[in-house]
């Protein structure tokens, strides 16, 4: 029956009562060999699965017995979890979870998902960029009251929510992702940069941690910062953009994620313009660049920026300021554009180092040492214009 009102992938209105109870049928028959725990589960998921896209249609249509079959299907089989999610069903709960009034039918979708993530790793990546980790922790929040009053529905859709939710707990990479998962990349970048601020002298801290998306963020608002355009409703101040990725530079994944994402770029533009505390903003760009330096792929973008290494020079013999000088040769050095008996003092502790900036033996500097430029926090005051500044 679903075959004939999925025909040519063209449902027939006329049959769908029909193509709905044959659902059911099917929802009961696999139901009954997991519960009875009877062999062969696999292999009837595999032959029912052969109805997969008339299932799907029907939960389009936002039929609750067709979420429930198609989570029945999904159970410890990651296979049919990953084709589930490839028909786009994780994008349709995404869309109406939230706007419809059915807790019934939030429920078998909630339940749909808590199938597909528990017993499919693959699939997490989907759910959480689908914007639906908001709306989980939302319905978590509900008040449990469902049709008619009747409050079994309400409960039952939140413990549903919150199964979702663990079950993507569960696999660590997802934490960074969930704690963030539906803040605005403004909240995101003060945040990042409130925490670099606090602990980034601590080099091992978890804190400091980025993920892909939110150094991209906060690389597009540096470039915006440096052109003095309004990025997400605010002008952004150009140091204090700079002072954080100094501190989160320290860790070794953002290193690559910065790099990986035109931090060297982004940062020789901040050396080539002229900012507000102009010399905060070169000196902090400077430090950044000068962890980046321990990558080699940031090194080899450092030499081969046009501009950058005369500017980080330039940077070097025009100002007065010592502590702009410290991390202006550190720069270099870590560039490999000094000699190999170069000096450099970083975080006061001397640091010898040969070709590539790598540290010579002999110097015993700590790692934080060798990896971060310890600089003083700025106690000039933020003259920004009217227009405010997220940073």
């Amino acid at each position: 029956m679903l075959a004939s009102w999925w025909q040519d992938g063209v449902p027939d209105p006329n049959l769908e009562s029909a193509a709905v109870l044959a659902t059911s049928q099917l929802l009961k028959t696999v139901q009954e060999a997991v519960n009875r725990k009877q062999c062969g589960v696999r292999a009837l998921q595999t032959a029912v699965c052969t109805q997969l896209q008339p299932i799907i249609g029907l939960a389009r249509l936002r039929h609750s017995v067709a979420y429930l079959a198609l989570q029945i299907l999904c159970y410890r089989n990651s296979i049919t979890c990953q084709q589930i999610c490839d028909g786009g069903i994780v994008e349709e709960v995404a869309r109406s979870l939230s706007s419809i009034r059915s807790r019934e039918l939030q429920g078998a979708m909630c339940y749909l998902l808590t199938g597909m993530v528990a017993f499919s790793e693959a699939t997490h990546a989907a759910v959480i960029s689908s914007g639906l980790v908001p709306q989980l922790v939302a319905l978590c929040r509900c008040a449990p009251a469902g049709e008619a009053g009747d409050s079994s529905l309400g409960t039952q859709l939140q413990q549903r929510a919150a199964a979702v939710l663990r079950n993507l707990a569960h696999n660590t990479r997802n934490h960074g992702l969930l704690i963030n998962a539906g803040a605005h990349p403004a909240a995101r970048i003060n945040a990042a940069v409130a925490v670099a601020c606090l602990v980034g002298h601590e080099e091992g801290n978890p804190r400091l941690q980025l993920d892909e998306q939110l150094v991209v963020h906060m690389l597009q608002v540096l470039g915006a910062a440096c052109q003095g355009i309004i990025k997400h409703e605010a002008f952004w101040t150009v140091w204090k953009l700079c002072q954080g990725l100094a501190s989160l530079a320290v860790n070794d994944s953002n290193k690559e994620l910065i790099a990986r994402n035109g931090g060297v770029q982004v940062l020789a533009e901040v050396l080539f313009g002229k900012h507000h505390n102009n010399e905060a903003a070169h000196r902090y760009a400077l430090s950044t660049l000068w962890n980046l330096a321990f990558v080699e792929s940031s090194r080899a973008a450092i030499l081969a920026q046009p501009g950058l290494v005369d500017a980080i020079r330039t940077a070097l013999n025009t100002t007065e300021s010592a502590r702009t000088k410290e991390v202006a040769k550190g720069c270099l050095a870590g560039a490999g554009r000094e000699g190999a008996d170069q000096q450099c003092r970083r975080g006061g502790v001397a640091v010898r180092r040969g070709a590539g900036g790598v540290p010579l033996g002999g110097g015993a500097a700590p790692r934080d040492a060798q990896l971060r430029v310890g600089l003083p926090a700025e106690r000039d005051a933020d003259q920004d214009g009217a227009a405010g500044s997220g940073l």
